[in-house]
């Protein structure tokens, strides 16, 4: 998956005639309309910044209960800590957990030691600094975490289709 279009993760559900995410961004764990979603990050061609992925078959019974896990977060806050033991959540957090209760408590995706580090200088980017100063809290490098262009490259997913590619043709 290509960085810049690795924004956020969501699960997405049919409801009736329409499909809908379960996301976890801006404040809380929130139901946004599929429509919605794809229209929050355009790129120059007007097409949304959205890759999907296709958890492999032997990973697919897992979707409802998922799903239903998922639904049950609605309303929680959004985890700017981005810390795995909190009742907060970010976005891949939101679907690493999810699958991972689904899975009676085994992950299928990895959580990585997270880095805030610039591989040029080996000192953590001014960027997350400030971010993490503003919270009152250290930076968590080291720790156990997820992000959606490390869960993309999960060897549970296909990716299967790029919107960007519309715009390519």
């Amino acid at each position: 998956m290509k960085a810049e279009t690795s924004l956020t993760m969501a699960l997405s559900k049919k409801e009736g005639s329409s499909y809908f995410v379960l996301e976890a961004v801006g404040k809380d764990v929130s139901k946004t309309s599929l429509d919605e979603f794809l229209q929050k990050s355009l790129d120059q061609n007007g097409q949304p910044k959205v890759i999907v992925g296709r958890l492999k078959p032997e990973y697919q019974a897992l979707i409802p209960a998922a799903l239903r896990l998922a639904e049950l977060e609605l309303g929680k806050p959004y985890d700017s800590f981005f810390d795995l033991e909190n009742d907060a959540y970010y976005c891949s957090e939101l679907i690493h957990l999810s699958f991972q209760k689904a899975n009676e408590g085994k992950a299928i995706f990895d959580t990585p030691p997270m880095t805030y580090l610039d591989p040029d200088t080996g000192e953590i980017f001014s960027i997350w600094e400030e971010y993490f100063d503003k919270l009152g809290v250290p930076v968590p490098e080291g720790e156990p975490g997820l992000n959606p262009g490390g869960m993309s490259t999960s060897p549970v997913l296909d990716i299967v289709f790029d919107y960007q590619d519309i715009s390519d043709h």
